[in-house]
């Protein structure tokens, strides 16, 4: 194997930090400032997204309350399929939306140059490897650059640096 530690993002060697997704984009551990481990949200974004989601709901909300409740339903005695798979649609793609920017997970982040880079651990969290992988960065870039916080891995209980040396 190519790698000490990898997943579909990223491959880690004696070398530095491999970014597999980004045209095998390679980071030496000379480059890297700190390594922070914790439980955080994927998406960059995940402000906007929410509130694009919460825009989609109230709109089908609206367009719900309009139809039903404050129309004269006497006047109309069907409703058209049109309206109704409109406010479906966007009823499901607000809670898809919200869903996915509330979502956390177990994440890397590498900063370097003023960089932020982050990665997904979910492999190697699913895989047990959390403790080997902390002790290996951690001895190549020195116990100071590297951070995990109390609320990463806390279904595996990865072990933790010692508590002098870890910043929450």
């Amino acid at each position: 194997m190519k790698y000490k530690f990898s997943t579909n993002q990223f491959g880690v060697d004696k070398k530095g930090l491999h970014l597999l997704r980004s045209k095998h984009k390679f980071i030496s551990y000379a480059d890297i400032d700190s390594v922070t481990l914790k439980s955080g949200k994927v998406m960059k974004n995940w402000q906007l997204l929410l509130l694009f989601g919460i825009c989609c709901l109230l709109f089908s909300a609206y367009s719900l309350l309009s139809r039903f409740v404050f129309s004269d339903l006497a006047q109309t005695t069907y409703t058209q399929p049109e309206e109704v798979i409109v406010t479906a649609i966007s009823s499901f793609i607000g809670a898809g939306a919200i869903i996915l920017s509330l979502q956390t997970k177990d994440i890397m982040v590498v900063r370097r140059k003023g960089k932020k880079v982050v990665l997904l651990m979910k492999p190697l969290v699913d895989a047990h490897k959390t403790d080997d992988f902390i002790s290996f960065v951690s001895q190549r870039l020195g116990y100071k650059k590297v951070f995990v916080n109390p609320d990463f891995d806390k279904e595996n209980k990865a072990t933790p640096l010692p508590q002098k040396t870890r910043k929450v």
